[in-house]
């Protein structure tokens, strides 16, 4: 299958005297000593995914390592704890990059640290903009029960099951089959939720959809940073919440289905998904998703 569902539609065409200013700017936070690789793969992702532009900020000794891996993208270097995770200090550091971004990525890599947590927090209760939480972004949002309930309508969740697990028990919501979890948790928690895993669900208030694309390849290292990406560069490019979730979760199985095909299931890796991402947008040499 490489004809994009109906529900989804294609993207709007750029304009001809479109520019990198037009076309989002994303910021995402993360990274930490050991980690830096995910906030790497997250921009490599919403780059290929169309945003105009990626900053990321990360401690300061993984900065330069990011610049390197990631030549087209900005870097802010934040102040970095003992553990080597940025600290609650850095927020100062990203008054500006707030101001410019036009939707947030935070968690990948960011660690769990009471630093990271800290900086979590006061970023949350600063940033107003459509923003997705991945990671170790949600594991520090399983400890802040009214956090957790007070999200706002353009927030998107991206557990997979047992980052789920930990948000459903902060609830104090039962076990149940896959379908009503999520359910309950919709109804409980604003914004969208995509459960990933074997039938991803994208879930806000009573709608629910289950993607069709990907394949047990995506079971690796980093490819959730790369769905990061791909679904903050559509926000950030100013798709609703549900939609972006709903067209990155499919491009981004898509793109791992064409991995599969090129290497097999066993030794494709996350990188190799965020290089198939131009075929499953519809470049040259794959049949275009939008038709």
């Amino acid at each position: 299958m490489s004809s994009l569902p109906p529900d989804i539609g294609p993207l709007p065409p750029r304009p001809t005297d479109t520019h990198k200013g037009r076309q989002g700017h994303l910021l995402i936070v993360g990274g930490s000593r050991g980690l830096s690789g995910a906030v790497i793969l997250c921009a490599r992702a919403a780059l290929r995914a169309g945003a105009g532009l990626v900053t990321a900020a990360l401690p300061r000794t993984q900065a330069l390592p990011f610049d390197v891996a990631c030549p087209e993208a900005m870097s802010i270097p934040l102040p970095e704890g003992a553990e080597g995770g940025a600290t609650a200090e850095g927020v100062a550091h990203l008054a500006t990059a707030i101001e410019r971004a036009d939707a947030l990525v935070i968690g990948p890599g960011l660690g769990r640290g009471e630093g990271a947590d800290a900086l979590f927090r006061s970023l949350l209760s600063r940033y107003n903009g459509p923003h997705l939480i991945d990671a170790d972004g949600l594991w520090h949002l399983a400890r802040a029960d009214a956090l957790l309930r007070a999200g706002a309508a353009d927030r998107v969740l991206t557990p997979h099951d047992g980052e789920f697990g930990r948000l459903r028990e902060t609830l104090g919501q039962p076990a149940d089959t896959r379908e009503r979890e999520c359910a309950l948790f919709a109804r409980t928690v604003p914004g969208v939720l995509v459960r990933k895993g074997a039938g991803t669900r994208i879930v806000e208030g009573e709608r629910c959809v289950v993607n069709e694309t990907g394949n047990p390849g995506l079971a690796s290292g980093g490819t959730g940073d790369v769905l990061a990406g791909v679904i903050g560069a559509l926000l950030a490019r100013g798709e609703a919440p549900f939609a972006a979730a709903r067209r990155g979760a499919w491009l981004h199985g898509r793109a791992g289905d064409l991995a599969r095909d090129r290497l097999g299931e066993e030794s494709m890796i996350a990188t190799d998904v965020v290089e198939a991402l131009p075929r499953a947008f519809g470049a040259p040499g794959e049949s275009s998703p939008d038709g």
